[in-house]
């Protein structure tokens, strides 16, 4: 989704995964932007960077400490989308916790005059096994304890005919 994004005319995209995949995450955007370098997509004024980012709150407060010291403007370095694809894992609660802890670190708003400091988090994962009900609904439930509301699944019928599976879930989350 981040790359779509960007395609799409996002002003600023981070894409992140694991210290490991990020030259796998460079090269994506090296062949999906049609650019030899990530220094000209930044040059043009819509920059997608590559990053890692180690769920939990320490990691995803350091990583908001990097925005911060090298935000090109003193608009606020806060999130306000973040689009999560297939992050919700069967069996593994400590790190659905750990998610939603380096969601709520990214997206911790200071009101300006040009950010309303609504957030929004756009989250689709795949249910592969029955304990990944359970992981959805304790990331719904941890989502609310860090503020986010107005849950709202997107109904099965809004899917694109072409990708429609009752499997797929399409979660909306807000935080003020």
């Amino acid at each position: 989704p981040g790359l779509v994004s960007h395609l799409l005319g996002a002003k600023e995209v981070h894409l992140t995964d694991r210290p490991v995949a990020v030259s796998n995450l460079t090269e994506e955007i090296k062949i999906n932007t049609n650019e030899s370098s990530i220094d000209s997509e930044q040059e043009k004024g819509h920059p997608i960077i590559a990053c890692a980012l180690e769920w939990g709150p320490i990691s995803a407060s350091e990583y908001q400490r990097k925005i911060r010291a090298s935000s090109r403007d003193d608009t606020d370095s806060c999130f306000e989308v973040v689009l999560c694809s297939d992050l919700i894992y069967a069996g593994d609660s400590s790190t659905t916790h750990a998610l939603v802890e380096s969601i709520a670190a990214l997206t911790k708003s200071r009101q300006s005059d040009s950010n309303t400091g609504t957030c929004h988090v756009i989250s689709c994962h795949e249910i592969r096994f029955g304990n990944s009900i359970v992981q959805e609904k304790l990331y719904v439930e941890t989502m609310n304890k860090a503020g986010f509301t107005n849950v709202e699944y997107v109904p099965f019928e809004k899917f694109d005919p072409e990708c429609r599976d009752e499997a797929i879930r399409i979660i909306l989350f807000e935080r003020e």
